[in-house]
């Protein structure tokens, strides 16, 4: 250790000789225990290595306190720290470092956003070996999904895809939906065909092959319910040809059936009796399908078929359900 220590005072002697400015004693003792603080008594020769770490421009000294590191690659010594000299050296570093002449040493240097390196073959005290900041630091390649998403069955949902670090621009954008449909587009569309919970899962690729994925959820609904109507006329067809004729008027308290399954399987039965004009209307009816019969009475004979089949839409009002009979014995 005792050799190691004369070895940084000489180390000291090269940077004062570069100030031209004359030190007292205590502070180069405190600066040499602080370069020494890292330093690992590994048995080799020790060697010095100090030089500045410098901005993009290579003049420009960087800040006290950016991070450094110096390693021997053959040996295996690393000494990390920051750097930070006597004013005006904010960006000088200096460390003594265990080793053998010809070991390859690197020299790191870097802040948040950019570093740089440097590598020498070691010999001797080396001074003057200055690092220049001016790679940027790629972030990790980040995918985002940007969910969650919520939607209706059979309406399309508008899905947008991101990606931030990596190397741009970003090559491909992958989705599986969760329903074993696929999207290859940043910002696809799709329709769910069913209602339910889904996972969406997309794979964001940069232009360097890199691969991040992220997923989100998608609730899938139902449409609401806008209930619909069907409506008609029950008419005395006095010349029986099945229209409703000038002059013809309509059949009270006639009796009128409705049998019909909606979308969800759910069996709706009713009943109903045409009023003072002849004029009945189901009200209230979710979309599904529909039968609507009339009743037969005696003494009326019908002129035209006395069932109709009516696919009913969400919200729809299927009007003109009219059924004619004409009266061929009187009461």
């Amino acid at each position: 250790m005792k050799n190691r220590i004369n070895a940084g005072f000489k180390n000291r002697n090269v940077f004062l000789k570069k100030l031209g400015t004359l030190l007292t004693t205590s502070t180069i003792v405190i600066l040499v225990l602080t370069s020494l603080a890292s330093a690992v008594d590994c048995g080799l020769i020790p060697h010095g290595i100090d030089g500045l770490v410098l901005r993009s421009d290579g003049v420009t000294q960087m800040p006290a306190g950016t991070n450094f590191s110096v390693h021997d690659n053959t040996s295996g010594d690393l000494i990390s720290g920051n750097t930070g000299g006597p004013p005006p050296l904010p960006g000088w570093y200096s460390v003594p470092i265990c080793g053998n002449d010809g070991d390859e040493v690197k020299i790191r240097a870097w802040n948040a956003t950019h570093f740089g390196e440097r590598t020498v073959i070691l010999s001797g005290t080396m001074s003057g070996i200055d690092v220049i900041v001016n790679s940027p630091i790629i972030q990790a390649l980040i995918a985002n999904a940007n969910g969650p998403y919520t939607g209706t069955v059979n309406v399309a949902i508008g899905f947008t895809g991101s990606a931030t670090g990596g190397t741009s621009p970003y090559t491909s954008y992958a989705w599986e939906f969760g329903d074993g449909a696929t999207g290859s587009v940043q910002n696809p569309s799709h329709a769910y065909t069913g209602a339910g919970t889904f996972t969406a899962n997309l794979t964001v690729t940069d232009t360097d092959g890199t691969i991040a994925k992220n997923s989100t959820q998608i609730m899938v609904s139902l449409p609401a319910t806008d209930y619909g109507s069907i409506s008609g006329f029950k008419i005395n067809d006095i010349n029986g040809n099945g229209k409703w004729d000038a002059g013809e008027k309509g059949i009270s308290r006639w009796n009128i059936t409705l049998v019909g399954i909606n979308n969800d399987g759910k069996i709706i039965l009713r009943e109903i009796r045409t009023d003072t004009i002849g004029f009945y209307e189901f009200v209230n009816l979710p979309a599904g399908k529909y039968i609507i019969k009339e009743e037969n009475q005696k003494g009326w004979q019908h002129t035209i078929s006395t069932v109709r089949y009516i696919v009913l839409k969400n919200g729809q009002k299927s009007m003109n359900n009219d059924f004619t009979n004409r009266l061929v014995n009187k009461r």
